[in-house]
């Protein structure tokens, strides 16, 4: 999803979502990547294993 995409899922504005992307990101559970003026917010492997044990 992109962060704007996130940030209409949430009920929020963009800048909140970046603000958590960033605590994520250094946690390794996300990874971020510019496609031209958007930002896709993507699951790293940590990410996917974090969500795999809530999801038991």
């Amino acid at each position: 999803m992109t962060t704007g995409q996130l940030a209409t899922l949430a009920g929020t504005v963009p800048s909140a979502i970046a603000y958590h992307c960033d605590r994520l990101e250094a946690a390794g559970v996300i990874r971020r990547e510019r496609g031209g003026r958007e930002v896709w917010i993507l699951r790293t492997p940590r990410g996917h294993e974090i969500i795999g044990l809530f999801s038991r």
